[in-house]
């Protein structure tokens, strides 16, 4: 009665099992293994239990060795087995002696291709994902504030000059010891007031990396509970240090040159075709008599000023 008992829970079970001798060779395994391995018992038992695996390192075969000795109580393996239409199915492979007097392991094999599958769709989409942000130029992050953790992808990485040994930390004081001085305390302020009201937050600030100081922009968004309570932020980080430079030289130059015209007295005006509006500049709008720099409808401007 045991015996029918064993037999019948052994047949059912979802999970594969397997038999091994000391040699490694399959003494009986049941249909869920049969099934997985896509093979007749009849066309498994006797044969070694390496004969329906995809050539590795030779892990498994030290392990029983480990486990023959008594070195180990058991070990857990991943392996890949070959069925006979060329298909592989990854499994995790849990072995115990099962009677050591008579050099005798089981094994429960249980099918780990959907969960294989799903990892390299995962490590997949995020190298996608991180050659998207180093192309765009734009790194993303998450912190959360309970558990005093950061997570940087590495373009974030990169812009906030940060090593991997550094990120590995996931400590968020990496973050504000970036941050230039003189803007600390306003974006730890706007960081902490953004996330405890749960809103969105979008602010440009100055890091100071060992190449030198850069400026960026850092847009963030948080989620919260089904409570409400804010969990964690998720943002992304731009450089801007060129964007800066370049509207900080426009700037400049349009200063220059704003002051050119009032020295020699010469205004401008420009024509916007599109929206068929007139702008002038303050030393034209000073030679029309007027305060300050205006807009104006094309018509109108032509009305009051060239065709009174």
């Amino acid at each position: 009665m045991e015996q029918q008992r064993y037999k019948a829970l052994f047949e059912s079970t979802a999970v594969g099992i397997v038999l091994i001798d000391g040699k490694r060779r399959i003494v009986d395994c049941n249909a869920a293994f049969c099934g997985i391995v896509a093979r007749r018992r009849d066309e498994i038992i006797g044969l070694p239990a390496t004969e329906f695996t995809v050539p590795s390192s030779g892990a498994a075969e030290s392990r029983l060795g480990e486990l023959a000795s008594g070195d180990v109580d058991g070990y857990v393996i991943e392996r890949a087995f070959r069925r006979p239409d060329g298909t592989t199915v990854w499994t995790r492979i849990t072995t115990s002696a099962m009677s050591p007097e008579d050099d005798l392991y089981v094994s429960i094999v249980e099918d780990a291709s959907g969960r294989h599958e799903a990892e390299r769709q995962l490590r997949e989409q995020t190298a996608l994902l991180s050659h998207a942000q180093q192309i765009a130029g734009v790194g993303s992050w998450a912190w959360y504030p309970d558990e005093n953790r950061n997570e940087w992808s590495p373009e974030a990485r990169r812009i906030y000059g940060l090593t991997e040994e550094q990120a590995a930390t996931r400590d968020p004081n990496l973050f504000f010891d970036v941050v230039h001085p003189d803007d600390r305390d306003e974006i730890v302020r706007n960081t902490w007031q953004s996330f405890r009201a749960g809103r969105p937050s979008s602010v440009e600030h100055r890091i100071r990396r060992d190449d030198g100081v850069r400026w960026v922009r850092e847009q963030a968004e948080v989620e919260c509970d089904d409570n409400g309570r804010p969990i964690r932020a998720l943002g992304v980080v731009m450089d801007i240090t060129e964007q800066r430079r370049i509207e900080g030289e426009l700037r400049e130059k349009a200063a220059m040159l704003a002051r050119a015209h009032e020295v020699a007295r010469l205004g401008t005006f420009t024509v916007d075709i599109g929206s068929r509006r007139t702008h002038v500049s303050a030393e034209a709008a000073r030679i029309l008599g007027q305060d300050e720099p205006f807009t104006l409808r094309l018509e109108e401007f032509r009305e009051r000023f060239l065709f009174p």
